[in-house]
């Protein structure tokens, strides 16, 4: 008990430091709530004029013209906020700032399944000024509600993994469900995950009844803390597998009820079958194009330009249509440049993970260090919650080869990032004092 409240006690801190850095932060960018208001990245002023349109006209739209460009829960979520505070620019601030506050707090939970209070503190502290989460914490933007969604969402389900009981299954799915509908790119990701978890839970019944044990997961720590197996109520070993069946189904099941009214909502109004945004004809025509492919190669290559293409007014006015002729066109480009898209593609990957205009420490710390130390962990140790976490670096690295990739996509990875770049430091640190150690009592 006395663990759990120094946790508790620590996460707390975690949580006031995080916040009064994030408010210290905004004095420095009190321009953009000046007078006029600005909107500094483009899609925050889209994402603004939503919320307006569904507190005045009711409608997800742009001044009440309806709209499928932009996944709906940070639109509605932001809208419920202006509803109780009032309709003025960045009257929410407060709220987005605690919201990004919480991201830390996550961090530091996380650390805790494998390293101890100070450590985990330590590596927490890599989010509390993390400038680039405390930037995207004063904006209009996904990238902070995402961050939390999926950070919480994945610390939710590695108490599925470990205690297999349905109330971490449901918050999870609900968790998921909110992140799906933030950001498009989450959907294959759960799905795949998913799948995962039934071949785990496949593996250790296979295990138990080989008498190898119940767990494919050996902790990186070698002591590991004692929230580790907390409040575990594992089934009968060989239930495995039936066990993980039932709460995958539930997590899936959540995502899908979430997301499916979203679907049909756009069925009806715009009398096509969009799954998630009319987005993706902008995102592959603003990349697979000539004045792109054109551009001198460099660090810079490849990214994603805002072009309009030659089409009538007719088209351009009507979102569904312009997303088909986008694609067309995109593809059609491709076709004719196979190398060339080839390349792009594989640009967009390299933008995912190389934000060297934006933040070069985070390149070396997330990129550099802690990507190559995830993998190193996941795939020596086993560690189920790290291998989820691998899982979704893989797939956001795919949907960025298959689409677009953007420095900030790669967010809500980097509470992970943080931890097993430390990881690797403390387990370099462990090895070089063992061997001097040695070294120590052969010269004696």
């Amino acid at each position: 008990m006395k663990k759990y409240r120094l946790d508790l006690s620590v996460a707390v801190v975690v949580f006031i430091i995080a916040l009064l850095e994030r408010i210290r932060i905004t004095y420095e960018y009190a321009w953009i709530f000046a007078e006029p208001v600005k909107f500094v990245q483009g899609d925050d002023g889209h994402y603004f004029a939503i919320m307006m349109s569904l507190l005045e006209h009711e409608v997800f739209g742009i001044e009440g013209v309806p709209t499928a460009y932009r996944m709906p829960f940070f639109p509605l979520f932001g809208a419920f906020w202006h509803w109780l505070l009032g309709p003025e620019p960045y009257v929410i601030l407060p709220v987005l700032l605690v919201l990004g506050a919480f991201i830390p707090v996550g961090t530091y939970l996380l650390a805790r399944y494998f390293i101890n209070p100070l450590s985990s503190f330590i590596v927490s502290c890599l989010m509390i000024f993390d400038k680039d989460m405390v930037v995207y914490s004063m904006l209009y933007m996904t990238e902070i509600l995402f961050c939390f969604c999926v950070l919480w969402g994945m610390l939710a389900f590695g108490q599925v993994q470990q205690t297999l009981r349905w109330p971490w299954a449901v918050i999870t799915g609900l968790l998921f469900g909110c992140a799906t509908l933030t950001r498009a790119n989450f959907g294959p990701f759960v799905f795949v995950v998913l799948l995962w978890f039934i071949w785990l839970g496949r593996a250790r019944s296979q295990a138990a009844r080989e008498g190898r044990g119940e767990g494919l997961a050996r902790p990186a720590n070698p002591h590991p803390p004692a929230r580790e197996g907390r409040g575990a109520a594992s089934p009968h070993p060989p239930a495995y597998l039936k066990s993980a069946i039932t709460h995958a189904v539930i997590i899936g099941a959540i995502v899908g009820a979430m997301w499916l009214p979203w679907v049909i909502r756009n069925y009806l109004v715009f009398e096509a079958f969009i799954p998630f945004t009319t987005q993706g004809g902008s995102a592959y025509y603003g990349i697979y194009h000539d004045q792109v492919a054109n551009q001198p190669f460099g660090i810079k290559y490849g990214l994603w330009q805002n072009l309009t293409p030659p089409v009538s007014d007719a088209i351009l006015q009507d979102s569904v249509a312009l997303d088909r002729v986008q694609r067309e066109l995109a593809r059609n480009w491709i076709q004719e440049h196979r190398y060339e898209a080839a390349v792009l593609a594989l640009m967009q990957v390299f933008q995912l993970w190389a934000p060297f205009s934006e933040n070069p420490l985070a390149m070396i710390i997330y990129t550099l260090i802690g990507l190559p130390a995830l993998a190193i962990f996941a795939l020596r140790d086993k560690h189920p919650m790290l291998i989820s976490w691998l899982i979704l670096a893989f797939m956001m690295s795919a949907m960025a080869l298959a689409s677009v990739g953007v420095a900030r996509y790669a967010y809500p990875l980097r509470p992970v990032l943080a931890l097993t770049t430390f990881m690797l430091f403390q387990e370099v640190a462990q090895h070089i004092s063992k061997r001097r150690g040695m070294l120590a009592i052969r010269d004696t």
